[in-house]
């Protein structure tokens, strides 16, 4: 009786000794943590390199290919690159103002994204707080392009709209092969600026601040790559609404386009587009609908002069550039093409109506396009939205290679970075040291060790073995921390 009460009194069972076990361990590792607070500062640093060059990368994909090609961005800042452009056709403010506002709007989303999960899920600012550098690094990038007029000079012809001069075609028939191309590219190296930023512990803006933070929770389920299908497939399908509403058959918008490729056209342009321009172009177009001594040869080549001039003047840019912006041949002929440009559906069948109520052509092939368009322009407008916007989605090539951009960029992800696929990682450490600070890294992941010994030069050397089970993802993350401490070993046989 006394041996089993000495037992029961003194002997702990397994349960309170794994109890008694991490509470000892987690006390040492507080007090490792206090002990290398002064690392900090040296490793904020770091993060904020990491996510210099990605930016690099990022910023590069936005504005050299996927914005000036008309795609929209992944995730939340596809919705903030709507919204920029409505806010700058509404309000009339000058394109060179674009990258700013967009830019400027991500940063304020970011720095709201931080309060919420700093203030309802405690997160550590040292991650999340990068998404405002980040920001910040893609406004510093673009002013860089911006300054050294990069665009121009190397992706000037990837554009579509800048081979319209090559083919005598009003539109180039199929070009979705192109922006496929476009948004395979653009998802690899975009997706290779965020591994770098994700790889230094750090976050990147938008949407993505939820993703980094929840992705890397030792209980989280739910994949980065999932993250990422789930927002950017909501985020596109809200952006199609607001196109499709507010910016595809919108008159402001479509002049606020019109003039942004102007303004992109006049190199050393120093003032605004002049803010009557449509009032002079309507003035050319009542004196060309007017004008009925087509028997006169000579008459007729001095009227089309005197118009080609009025519109060199008007647009300061010479009549060929404007043809190759429209992707129609002969404006002096007919200039009322560059109202019909911007004009929404209902206005447009008017001015195709009066033409050929007036019933003057210059050659028959202008009846048969215009008779072609009034019949094309009736049958839209008499769907409801509904059909108008199936037609919409289904015949819009941007939109298609936005789709390929966000679902290559998570399929890229979940092949390379599995958040369900766990491996066994084993770290060697030499000192004890060195053991400690990889038990703090991991403790989140219940990392277990045992010691080895090996005759080294004809000593006996003490090794500590580390063994932990991490997601694909979460090892990912570690790694670079992980190899600064011993040498790595992966299994990727889980549990």
């Amino acid at each position: 009786m006394i041996k089993k009460k000495f037992f029961s009194d003194y002997i702990m069972n397994a349960s309170e000794y794994l109890e008694y076990n991490n509470l000892i361990r987690s006390l040492h590792a507080n007090k490792l943590k206090k002990e290398n607070k002064d690392n900090f500062f040296l490793t904020y640093f770091y993060k904020l390199f990491f996510i210099l060059i990605g930016t690099f990368f990022t910023t590069s994909t936005f504005y050299f290919l996927i914005d000036s090609n008309g795609i929209y961005n992944s995730g939340l800042n596809g919705f903030i690159q709507s919204i920029s452009k409505l806010i700058i056709g509404y309000k009339k403010i000058s394109w060179d103002k674009y990258y700013l506002l967009y830019y400027t709007m991500c940063l304020i989303t970011n720095i709201i994204f931080i309060l919420f999960l700093k203030l309802f899920f405690n997160a550590e600012l040292n991650i999340i707080s990068t998404s405002i550098f980040y920001s910040l690094f893609q406004i510093f990038w673009t002013k860089f392009f911006v300054f050294f007029n990069l665009k121009d000079h190397i992706f000037d012809k990837l554009n579509p709209s800048s081979w319209n001069h090559i083919t005598k075609d009003k539109q180039l028939s199929f070009t979705l092969p192109y922006y496929i191309v476009i948004s395979l590219v653009s998802s690899i190296i975009h997706t290779f600026g965020y591994s770098l930023i994700f790889k230094s512990k750090s976050t990147p803006g938008g949407l993505e601040i939820f993703t980094s933070y929840f992705s890397s929770q030792k209980d989280n389920k739910i994949s980065i790559s999932l993250f990422t299908k789930i927002f950017g497939f909501f985020i596109i399908f809200l952006v199609s609404l607001i196109n499709f509403f507010f910016i595809n058959d919108n008159k402001i918008m479509k002049k606020s386009f019109f003039e942004k490729e102007i303004y992109e056209i006049r190199k050393n342009l120093k003032e605004e587009i002049r803010k009557d321009w449509e009032k002079e172009i309507e003035e050319i177009m009542n004196i060309s609908f007017n004008f009925k001594d087509f028997d006169c040869k000579k008459k007729t080549e001095k009227h089309l002069k005197k118009v080609e001039k009025k519109i060199s003047e008007i647009f300061e840019i010479d009549i060929i550039e404007l043809e190759k912006i429209l992707g129609i041949e002969e404006i002096s002929k007919y200039p009322q093409d560059i109202i019909l440009y911007i004009e929404n559906k209902k206005n447009k069948l008017k001015i195709i109506k009066k033409e050929i109520e007036k019933n003057i052509f210059y050659t028959k092939e202008r009846k048969k396009y215009l008779e072609k368009e009034k019949k094309s322009i009736e049958k839209e407008i008499s769907k409801n939205n509904f059909f108008r916007y199936l037609s919409y989605i289904t015949n819009n090539e941007k939109l298609w290679a936005t789709v390929i951009y966000v679902f290559f960029s998570s399929f890229i992800i979940s092949q390379v970075f599995p958040k369900d696929k766990l491996v066994l990682v084993k770290i060697y450490c030499s000192d004890e040291e060195k053991k400690d600070n990889c038990l703090i890294l991991l403790d989140d992941f219940d990392p277990f060790y045992y010691n080895e010994y090996k005759i080294i030069n004809n000593k006996e050397k003490k090794f500590f073995i580390i063994n932990c089970y991490l997601s694909k993802w979460n090892y990912y993350l570690n790694s670079p921390a992980l190899k600064k401490i011993g040498k790595n070993y992966v299994s990727e046989n889980s549990k």
